[in-house]
């Protein structure tokens, strides 16, 4: 038998959710409401359910693999969670992209 509608639904919405993440610099509140959440509290739970990390978390180990050079498997000693070069991509797109093109990154 297959899956309920509602379980398709929240998959679908997971899996753009992730996208995002992974290939845009929009806030964690803008990626919610575009994936159909109105409450980033339960989007963050479901999104945690579904990946063992919240969406701030699975952006920065995804950006750190980037950025790295290392596949989504390989894992870094030391948590790259917290570093100090990846806040600037955490802070919005507005000023990820200000600090990306100060650097001539784009």
């Amino acid at each position: 038998m297959g899956i309920s509608f509602g379980q398709y639904l929240k998959n679908a919405r997971m899996k753009k959710a992730r996208q995002l993440l992974e290939t845009s610099f929009q806030s964690i509140k803008a990626i919610t409401i575009e994936c159909g959440y109105n409450d980033p509290a339960h989007f963050e739970r479901e999104f945690k359910k579904a990946y063992n990390l919240t969406p701030l978390q699975y952006r920065t180990e995804h950006l750190a693999s980037f950025l790295l050079g290392q596949s989504k498997k390989q894992k870094e000693p030391d948590s790259l969670a917290n570093s100090i070069f990846l806040q600037p991509f955490l802070l919005g797109s507005r000023r990820a992209e200000e600090y990306i093109s100060s650097r001539s990154l784009l």
